[in-house]
């Protein structure tokens, strides 16, 4: 059996190419030295010029049929992001689980030779493209910033990214977010609003592809329940788990929450119990089987997709500017969710983008703004 080689190793090898060295006591991250490592058993020259493939036209509006609702949440997610970091020298990206773009949406003054172009087409899986914040992402399956010098290929050098995969409600990598810029200062920001917006986009598939389940976000503050603080899961009419969250799994932690558990083994009560105390009070208190305390809000999920169930983004209190208020409960359909940004947002989406944005900014393959405020609807 070959041994791998050592991360630390490859990593002062492959900085020899640079004509650099580590600074003293500095290590990079263990992910990125076990990317370094898996480029190397790929063959990948480090100095060599990038050669990305690219798919041709066909193949490209197939892989964009192909990711349907998805590539249309992502989109609007992209524009969120647009306004979020802008100013940054960025570019932004929306990735299939094969890691080829589909669609860009960069700032106009983003500028990278054109053979390692993060263009619409381009392929960039860590095998071809060697550490890079898209195929890296693909491989680990995590979330990660690979800045400057952290790329495996030095023609990357100067460019710091952060790209975070998307999972449907069966666990599996769907697509990934990308952000990329030259601007090494905001890279933590940036990866927490990617964070941000995968989750988001997270949240509302699980919640479309278990239509006719119930629905229940549970955090143990109540204020977090509409936010993308709270752990969403899905469960049949027979109480059996069938989707959660990652923020799911994280507040049951040591509950072994995965799909097929039934609710009576994560919870301290009977299924049909929990139903009917929802049903009279809508938002009622919960206890896990460790005896911690939480909130839950249940609901059961939409058919079809045409309305996004997810808690809102707008924060602990709600919408309020928009008549939006974090207390209410489920009992007779709950509160309608906040419409008045997406009318506005569709309108803009029709029209096209503000003449500012317009000139400022370089869209490939986006529609025009989406700045919708998305609540927990009836």
């Amino acid at each position: 059996m070959v041994s791998s080689p050592d991360p630390a190793l490859v990593h002062a090898r492959a900085l020899r190419g640079r004509g650099s060295t580590l600074p003293p006591g500095f290590r990079p991250a263990d992910e990125i030295l076990e990317s370094w490592a898996r480029c190397l058993d790929h063959g990948l020259d480090y100095a060599a010029r990038l050669r990305l493939p690219v798919v041709d036209t066909a193949e490209l509006v197939r892989r964009r049929d192909q990711a349907g609702a998805l590539r249309r949440l992502a989109q609007a997610e992209l524009e969120t992001l647009m306004q979020q970091i802008a100013g940054s020298n960025f570019l932004l990206a929306f990735a299939d689980a094969d890691g080829t773009v589909l669609d860009v949406l960069a700032d106009n003054r983003f500028a990278m030779s054109s053979d390692e172009d993060i263009a619409i087409g381009s392929c960039w899986r860590e095998e071809v493209a060697g550490t890079n914040g898209l195929g890296t992402a693909l491989r680990t399956g995590r979330c990660i910033a690979v800045t400057g010098p952290d790329h495996y290929f030095l023609r990357l050098a100067a460019v710091s990214c952060t790209a975070s995969p998307i999972r449907d409600a069966d666990g599996q990598i769907v697509g990934l977010l990308d952000a990329s810029s030259y601007v090494e200062s905001r890279q933590r920001h940036t990866q927490a609003l990617v964070q941000m917006s995968t989750t988001h986009i997270e949240n509302v598939l699980l919640a479309e592809q278990r239509p006719g389940q119930l629905l229940v976000a549970i955090h143990p503050r109540r204020e977090f329940l509409r936010t993308i603080s709270a752990g969403l899961l899905t469960f049949d009419g027979e109480g059996v788990l069938t989707a959660l969250n990652a923020r799911a799994q994280l507040l049951l932690a040591g509950l072994d929450a995965q799909r097929g558990r039934h609710f009576e083994q994560l919870f301290g009560e009977r299924f049909a119990g929990f139903l009917a105390r929802l049903h009279v009070q809508g938002e009622v208190r919960l206890t896990d089987r460790f005896g911690s305390a939480m909130v839950a809000l249940g609901r059961p999920a939409h058919r079809g997709g045409a309305r996004r169930v997810e808690p809102s983004r707008c924060g602990p209190e709600g919408c309020r500017s928009h008549g939006e208020r974090a207390g209410g409960g489920l009992r007779g359909g709950g509160r309608r969710g906040c419409r008045g940004p997406a009318r506005r947002s569709a309108g803009a989406a029709r029209g096209g983008a503000p003449a500012g944005a317009r000139r400022d900014r370089q869209r490939q393959g986006v529609p025009g703004a989406r700045g919708a405020c998305h609540c927990w609807p009836r």
